[in-house]
């Protein structure tokens, strides 16, 4: 084994786990949300913020912005590998969504401003003001609806089985599996259907207002008379989708020491 693959794969598996802890503050503070309690951001940044609040939160979050770097390097570096376009596309954009995340987190250790709470409508609204925004911000919303039905039928069908080595699980460890990553899936096909309906409204109302991301879909589930039931179970999801992660960083076949 080179030493390249071994520090890509020690990045993955570091990443990986920074991104279960992520999930897990995410998922408590979607049942902060249920419990009308909702303050903070409940998203993956609102997380890196309740990080930071906690004693020794700066070190905190200088060990997540470490995790979140590896994982992105490792998304690079399955993109150089990858064997199609669209998977290297996927995973380009995946690390890309993870070094914003660093960088985030790397502003909040200098103690820089994270910058408006409003992001997603605050985008939505420049793309608006051209011609062909509309079309493009229905489209993206459109697509991010796509990856909340991939989720969902990832969990249904048990596609996420080929990636992990379940064959090194005995039967009770592989049950514990199924259940925490149908229940971590699935949670995320509703957050992902959530962002993806008010996108795009937000396109079809001409209301960039309407867009937003995982705090405010959170949040406008919340609003709804079913809401903080059915926000509660999401959040419960989400915490097991970081279990979920956990059981990636242990078991994922391209994480694996080559023997």
């Amino acid at each position: 084994m080179t030493s390249s693959s071994t520090a890509v794969r020690v990045a993955g598996r570091v990443g990986m786990v920074a991104r279960a802890l992520l999930y897990f503050v995410v998922g408590l503070l979607a049942i902060d949300v249920a419990r009308g309690k909702g303050g903070e951001r409940a998203d993956t940044r609102g997380a890196l913020e309740a990080v930071g609040r906690q004693p020794l939160g700066r070190f905190l979050l200088v060990l997540f912005a470490v995790g979140l770097a590896g994982y992105a390097g490792w998304r690079f570096a399955q993109a150089v590998r990858a064997d199609s376009w669209a998977k290297r596309a996927a995973a380009v954009g995946k690390g890309l969504l993870y070094v914003a995340l660093f960088w985030f987190a790397v502003r909040l250790v200098v103690g820089r401003p994270s910058g408006s709470s409003d992001k997603e409508a605050d985008v939505t609204a420049r793309v608006m003001r051209h011609a062909w925004g509309r079309p493009v911000v229905f489209v993206a919303g459109l697509v991010i609806i796509g990856g909340g039905i991939g989720n969902l039928v990832a969990a249904v069908s048990g596609r996420w089985k080929k990636k992990l080595r379940t064959s090194e699980m005995s039967e009770g460890t592989e049950r514990a599996v199924t259940a925490v990553a149908v229940t971590g899936l699935s949670a995320r096909a509703v957050v992902f259907a959530l962002i993806g309906f008010f996108v795009t409204r937000a396109s079809l109302r001409y209301n960039p207002g309407d867009a937003t991301g995982v705090d405010g879909a959170l949040k406008r589930l919340a609003a709804r008379s079913y809401g903080p039931e059915l926000l509660a179970l999401v959040g419960l999801g989400l915490f097991a989708y970081g279990l979920y992660c956990l059981v990636i960083a242990r078991y994922r076949k391209d994480l694996e020491d080559d023997r």
